[in-house]
């Protein structure tokens, strides 16, 4: 088996946490010491079918599993709209879209794209049963959340998902 660290962690090397090199320009992503690499951007049949006619916005919420604690769906918050249906999110611990800078400072930041199986609308954990960690309080497990209360409180977005996913 080949595993790697990254980020203090173990992925095996075929996680979707290891991206091929030139991903990052490729997409619009940063990169840490970009003055030294400068890949070539991959072609665009990499990509293959890209869901780019779905409007991504910063600040736009959704259900995703936890990709560090993977036994938990937590609310995330698209915290940078890329390239190519990929998006850049936290999870949700302040709730409200203003103190997004404060709360998701790249530390706790994970790219996904929009077809990603790890991503669902909001509402799907109460339509299936399933707990969800609480916004605010990731120790606090709920089986009912009310996202339409959520999202007028807050002022925030639910994610569009394509038709095919829902």
């Amino acid at each position: 088996m080949n595993y790697f660290i990254v980020g203090g962690y173990w992925v095996h090397d075929t996680s979707d946490l290891i991206k091929p090199q030139g991903w990052c320009r490729s997409v619009g992503a940063e990169i840490s010491d970009a003055q030294y690499y400068h890949p070539e951007i991959l072609p665009k049949e990499h990509f293959g079918i890209s869901d780019t006619h779905i409007c991504i916005e910063q600040g736009m919420l959704f259900e995703m599993v936890n990709p560090i604690r993977r036994n938990e769906i937590a609310v995330g918050k698209v915290t940078k709209a890329l390239q190519h249906g990929y998006f850049l999110c936290c999870i949700e611990s302040v709730v409200f879209p203003s103190d997004l800078e404060k709360h998701c400072n790249g530390v706790n930041e994970f790219h996904f794209h929009i077809s990603s199986d790890l991503i669902f609308p909001c509402g799907t954990c109460a339509t299936f049963g399933q707990l969800m960690c609480k916004p605010g309080n990731d120790e606090v497990m709920v089986n009912q959340f009310d996202w339409k209360k959520f999202l007028k409180e807050t002022g925030a977005r639910a994610l569009p998902f394509p038709e095919k996913r829902l």
